[in-house]
């Protein structure tokens, strides 16, 4: 394994990321993740665990900002994993019935649920 892959470099700053928000600092959290993603743009947990800290800090500070960031890292996490789904489903024969797709339920009721609360505050665009 080479040390400077930016795969791996990116899985360091998510550890980081976590233990950010272990101890509350969500803002440096967010930033650890922001750059993991930017190492690793193709790993779909990274998008769902930023945009769970951009919930978090959104309802907790009533930040629109910070709940339009959430909905939009559900959303890639959302279209790498049903990407991911889609070829395990061809190269397996299955349906969708048969394959468990851990988070992809949860992003959707999230992106659905904020999307109300941002129509009601008169701050979602059409």
């Amino acid at each position: 394994m080479n040390l400077k892959e930016p795969w791996f470099i990116g899985s360091l700053y998510a550890g980081m990321s976590v233990a950010k928000a272990d101890i509350n600092e969500s803002n440096e959290a967010i930033k650890y993740y922001n750059k993991a993603i930017e190492l690793d743009p193709g790993r779909a947990d990274y998008y769902l665990e930023a945009a769970k800290l951009y919930d978090g800090k959104g309802m907790l500070e009533n930040d629109t900002r910070s709940l339009k960031l959430a909905i939009e890292n559900y959303e890639k996490f959302i279209n790498i994993r049903d990407e991911f789904i889609r070829q395990i489903m061809k190269d397996r024969n299955l349906d969708a019935g048969q394959i468990s797709a851990p988070g992809m339920e949860y992003a959707r009721k999230r992106i659905k649920s904020i999307r109300e609360d941002l129509f009601f505050r008169g701050e979602l665009e059409k």
